[in-house]
């Protein structure tokens, strides 16, 4: 589940970045060039796919503890899509990956 909150919470992030006006914004993928074109709907899901993972984080971890993980994963990503994303040094093959990895590493463990 923790694989599934990163990647959740990457993509709410990845949303919001793509609605910026300020930010060196890439458009390679379909879902890019929508968000950027569309930023109203972009900014509502963006927030919406945030708080559900903070939901899913509430329900795993408690109150306290929840909200907790969630704001240092928020931060962790927000962080690296921020330092990222204008050196085009990942892209979503790579997320992908990396979530296939989290997932494999996350289920051999449990």
């Amino acid at each position: 589940m923790i694989a599934l909150l990163v990647f959740l919470i990457f993509s709410g992030s990845m949303f919001l970045y793509n609605t910026s006006k300020i930010a060196i914004l890439n458009s390679d993928f379909r879902i890019e060039k929508w968000a950027q074109k569309n930023i109203m709907p972009s900014k509502w899901v963006g927030v919406l796919i945030m708080i559900i993972s903070l939901l899913i984080t509430l329900q795993i971890f408690g109150s306290v503890a929840g909200i907790f993980i969630w704001l240092i994963l928020v931060m962790i990503i927000l962080g690296l899509v921020i330092l990222m994303s204008p050196l085009k040094i990942f892209n979503y093959l790579h997320v992908i990956g990396f979530l296939l990895l989290l997932l494999t590493l996350e289920l051999s463990f449990i």
